[in-house]
């Protein structure tokens, strides 16, 4: 995704180390979801948008599953 073409449990692309701590540490895994529906104007269930067909099989990979996750959203952390 985005500069150092990330994939979402797949690849680092080119990411540095650093860079790659502060992703996990920021639990972005699982913010990716709102990321891919904004950017790319996915609407669940109906439309890929303009979402690139390689992030369309993350969008489906059972441990980001961001039908599941846009449809019952995780609890705010405090």
């Amino acid at each position: 995704m985005g500069t150092y073409s990330i994939t979402p449990y797949s690849s680092w692309g080119t990411t540095p180390f650093a860079i790659q701590k502060t992703w996990d540490e920021s639990d972005c895994n699982h913010k990716i979801c709102e990321y891919m529906q904004r950017t790319y104007n996915v609407v669940p269930h109906l439309s890929w948008g303009s979402l690139p067909v390689r992030l369309q099989k993350v969008w489906d990979t059972p441990q980001v599953n961001c039908n599941a996750q846009l449809q019952n959203p995780p609890l705010l952390r405090k």
